[in-house]
């Protein structure tokens, strides 16, 4: 079985105060080739910059297993 290289449950993403994303659910594989599409205004880059650490987020988010905390408290 393969181990998840990133993985997220229930993601509530934020730009600024406003809510993007909510309930985002994700598991990416080492190796695997992941698009994000969506129209003009979806949430893309937020939530790109969510899992960079860049805008916060809400939920539980893990690379190789462990925790990321930079997401724990939005503000």
């Amino acid at each position: 079985m393969t181990q998840a290289l990133l993985e997220g449950h229930d993601l509530d993403v934020y730009r600024g105060e406003r809510l993007v994303l909510s309930k985002i659910s994700l598991n990416f594989n080492k190796g695997e080739k992941v698009a994000v599409i969506g129209r003009n205004g979806a949430g893309k880059t937020t939530l790109l910059m969510a899992l960079a650490g860049i805008t916060k987020y809400e939920g539980n988010l893990f690379y190789q297993s462990k925790p990321c905390h930079h997401g724990e408290h939005r503000q």
